[in-house]
């Protein structure tokens, strides 16, 4: 797979993960399942875990000492 049919599907992806989530978030919280300080919460915890697995996965790059001052 090239880098152009890579980019194009990870755009779909994540425009298809944004049309569900806004249909999941929206039916939870007019049923009265959970409140949207709750889903906000969830979804925080969800992210910190995934970021937390992959980077158990994948090393880190070293930033060089020269490249601090452009933070």
């Amino acid at each position: 797979m090239n880098s152009r049919t890579f980019a194009l599907f990870a755009l779909f992806m994540v425009q298809l993960l944004y049309g569900i989530n806004y249909t999941f978030a929206k039916t939870i919280m007019n049923e009265g399942h959970i409140k949207s300080l709750g889903l906000v919460l969830a979804r925080v915890l969800g992210a910190t875990i995934l970021f937390w697995l992959f980077g158990l996965f994948f090393k880190s790059e070293k930033i060089d000492r020269k490249d601090y001052i452009k933070f």
